[in-house]
């Protein structure tokens, strides 16, 4: 499925946030949240949703998603996406304890995309064990 900006995709999907999301855990799993603080995209939604993957992007001329299982990675890009604001000790533990859980419970792509669409397709064809 080739996707352009003018296309509607019949497909059950809302924005939460185009910059910055926040994870949450709760007894039932992860949930992920958008923020007020979006980038280029205005429209953002107030809703959660359960977190079933996460995907660190690439651009790239292909569409192609790569799982990540080495957890030393997946810890090491997750610390790369933190928001450090001004950080005392207690926050970086409660951050490093938030990310070894993540790391550890959730599944993690590479995704290389371009910008043909393309790639709504290898996300579709995802099982999360729903």
């Amino acid at each position: 499925m080739l996707i352009d900006a003018g296309e509607r995709v019949d497909m059950d999907v809302e924005i939460l946030c185009d910059d910055r999301n926040i994870v949450r855990r709760f007894d039932d799993g992860w949930r992920v949240y958008g923020s007020w603080s979006h980038g280029d995209i205005p429209l953002v939604s107030p809703a959660s949703a359960p977190l079933r993957a996460i995907c660190f992007l690439e651009q790239s001329a292909e569409n192609r998603l790569i799982p990540l299982t080495d957890r030393r990675q997946i810890n090491s890009r997750l610390l790369a996406c933190v928001i450090r604001p001004f950080v005392t000790a207690a926050w970086w533990d409660k951050t490093l304890d938030v990310v070894a859980k993540l790391a550890a419970e959730s599944k993690f792509y590479v995704m290389r995309f371009d910008k043909s669409g393309a790639i709504v397709d290898e996300l579709m064809a995802l099982d999360f064990g729903k």
